[in-house]
């Protein structure tokens, strides 16, 4: 395959994951924030609704999100936006990983 083949792939499955989401940059950073503030999901997803109700969150994908799992891609977001959201994703995953090994800790003790 050419570059431009590639390229070409690489848009259109941006747009159809673009299209297929329900959730909205600003409510992935909501998210993220709220779970480094060390919130629960249910409490999150019941702030959020509550402040938002016309959202289309569910609960199950504020649980996904504050795993670090969702996808925004550069061409959402300003330059500046993105990089913020790629640190935020990181420390989401790094949060998860050091809480995953505290948790292990506790329960060998």
């Amino acid at each position: 395959m050419n570059d431009t083949h590639k390229e070409l792939l690489k848009k259109r499955k941006e747009q159809k994951k673009k299209k297929e989401r329900i959730y909205t940059p600003d409510e992935v950073f909501y998210i993220f924030e709220k779970t480094l503030n060390g919130w629960k999901t249910i409490k999150t997803f019941n702030t959020y609704i509550q402040n938002n109700p016309q959202s289309n969150l569910t609960k199950e994908w504020v649980e996904k999100i504050a795993l670090g799992n969702a996808k925004l891609f550069p061409s959402d977001l300003p330059e500046e936006k993105y990089n913020q959201y790629v640190e935020l994703r990181q420390k989401v995953y790094d949060y998860h990983i050091i809480s995953k090994q505290l948790k292990n800790v506790k329960e060998n003790d």
